[in-house]
């Protein structure tokens, strides 16, 4: 019961902070990424402090589990690196976000400037967010210990916190239990506008029900709606085994996430190709990454790979199950819907590389820039400047 509450408070609390426009859902979002960051540095350097000895037991543990059990895991057969490959997909499920980016740019003041700032910059935030973050929860808790896959409520079952309750540490536990879920509601605000506004565009592309384009003070209403009555998939968790439902929504999202990052590097390639049939260099563009055509290249090959042995698991000899079958391709089974009936009603035809149209839309970029950003002047505009772009 408890459980249901939580995620109608959550659920309804996103619509909330969407359904108000962009100012509203811009500054909440502003606020809580800067909880984050200071979320997961506190944790990292907890973690350091923690492994030399600051813990109630001065333990200093340090690379421990790294030996005994080890840094990986077996898994199906009795080698590791089986146990390393089945973990993409979880990876790929928390690695879903730095493309969203991009999709402020159609709402931000001038995107040319400030858009290849933070682009620049992302590498850097994955290195220390994600890798440092992973690093943490390595030398925590070991792979072996049962809390992992208890099933625990909410970030009960988070590696932080089992790793703090290991130390005998008491209250910081439920403090970090706390930080972890308001950190977790964050991302699916994050996640909730991405949604919206990619629906949204896929209406006024003509590829999605016109009743979609229906907007209240320019917030796309009827998208944010539909995203909504998708959200409620998470009640499941209230009549299931919590970790049963969560691995089955990281599947499906990890997977999906796999698959449109294949689609962004075939739409990438494509838009490098027909920039070479009309003669556009990289110098006329705003902003580019050298070389970045055949990275897209190499990139799809992995992710396809990837993506398409995700689930290998449910064909080896006693581990079919319909459910992980079915949520580790099910991203495939609508993508190939979706094309297919698009191609069926729409009957579109394929657009030639001289015809594609690289400018559309550039008159307004253009107009954009004839705004001047006002030049920072104190400590703080410079910095906040230097971290947002």
């Amino acid at each position: 019961m408890i459980q249901g509450v939580y995620v109608a408070v959550i659920t309804t609390s996103l619509i909330g902070l969407n359904i108000f426009g962009v100012r509203i859902f811009g500054e909440g979002k502003f606020y809580f990424s800067l909880f984050k960051i200071f979320l997961i540095l506190m944790l990292i350097a907890m973690t350091f402090v923690l492994m030399v000895g600051g813990n109630p037991q001065g333990d200093a543990f340090g690379f421990r589990y790294w030996k005994n059990p080890g840094p990986f895991n077996e898994y199906i057969a009795s080698g590791q690196f089986l146990g390393f490959w089945s973990v993409f997909i979880q990876a790929a499920y928390a690695f879903g976000g730095p493309d969203y980016v991009a999709l402020c740019a159609g709402e931000a003041r001038s995107p040319r400037r400030v858009l290849p700032s933070i682009f620049k910059r992302v590498i850097y935030r994955l290195a220390v967010f994600y890798i440092l973050g992973v690093l943490a929860i390595g030398v925590l808790v070991p792979y072996n210990d049962p809390n992992l896959t208890s099933g625990k409520a909410g970030a009960g079952a988070s590696p932080f916190v089992i790793g703090i309750t290991r130390l005998g540490i008491p209250v910081l536990p439920d403090i970090i239990n706390a930080l972890l879920l308001t950190s977790a509601w964050s991302c699916g605000l994050e996640l909730f506008y991405a949604s919206t506004r990619s629906l949204y565009a896929l209406a006024v592309d003509g590829k999605a029900p016109k009743l979609l384009l229906w907007t209240w003070k320019g917030v796309p209403t009827v998208c944010i709606i539909a995203v909504w009555l998708v959200t409620l998939i998470a009640f499941m968790s209230a009549a299931n085994n919590s970790l049963t439902v969560f691995t089955w929504i990281t599947n499906i999202v990890g997977s999906g996430n796999l698959l449109i990052y294949c689609i962004f590097h075939l739409t990438y390639i494509r838009f490098r190709r027909a920039q070479m049939a009309q003669g556009i260099t990289d110098d006329q563009r705003p902003w580019f990454r050298r070389n970045q055509y055949y990275y897209s290249i190499v990139s799809l090959f992995f992710y396809v790979i990837i993506y398409f042995l995700n689930g290998f698991a449910v064909f080896t000899t006693g581990n079919w199950k319909t459910a992980n079958f079915i949520f580790a391709y099910f991203s495939f089974a609508i993508f190939i819907v979706a094309y297919v009936g698009y191609k069926v009603i729409k009957r579109p035809t394929m657009v030639k590389l001289s015809d594609v149209p690289l400018t559309a839309g550039r008159t307004a970029a253009d107009m954009d820039d004839g705004y001047v950003e006002p030049e920072p002047v104190t400590k703080y505009q410079k910095f906040n400047r230097w971290l947002w772009g």
